[in-house]
């Protein structure tokens, strides 16, 4: 490696802002009167961050909400995040979650079943740990069977099967 750069790439003029541009040597067809001129900071390109667009003026921001019917018409609003299950109760992780029973005499739902959370970029399902399973039935008929723990998108005009138990997204 003593002083031999025939495997070195040099980077391209300008591609760092404080490196110093190396002049090019002068080729036997070009005249005496050729000068290369060499660009200065006021010359070279700047590379500027993506500019931020407001929303336009008096716009809202989209509502975190969604609306959940279950079998027997009862409607629940989750705002941020919500537990269905038998029993459930919000362990650390769901803290402040809304509660949701689900009645079923068959024990298909677990105590503490299933969550979703509810933010202005979507909602996701996560199955906690069920014996039963929970799926989404998508809006074309497809399903979606939740592997515990990783959560799934969830859309209006899907159906949430909560063991043996349906909660439809109206809203």
């Amino acid at each position: 490696m003593d002083g031999d750069n025939s495997n070195f790439i040099t980077p391209p003029p300008g591609l760092f802002p404080n490196a110093p541009i190396a002049e090019p040597a002068p080729t036997e067809t070009q005249s005496a009167t050729h000068q290369f001129v060499r660009p200065d900071a006021t010359t070279r390109p700047s590379v500027q961050p993506p500019a931020f667009f407001p929303a336009p003026l008096g716009a809202q921001p989209r509502a975190a909400s969604l609306t959940l019917e279950t079998e027997d018409g009862a409607r629940h609003v989750v705002t941020s995040r919500a537990v269905f299950g038998r029993n459930p109760s919000a362990t650390d992780e769901w803290a402040g979650a809304l509660i949701v029973v689900i009645d079923d005499p068959a024990k298909s739902v677990s105590k503490s079943h299933a969550a979703l959370l509810v933010t202005p970029t979507g909602s996701t399902l996560v199955d906690l740990g069920s014996t039963n399973g929970t799926e989404v039935i998508r809006a074309d008929g497809s399903e979606v069977t939740l592997s515990p723990g990783l959560p799934v998108a969830v859309h209006v005009g899907e159906t949430l099967l909560i063991g043996s138990r349906t909660l439809h997204v109206i809203g």
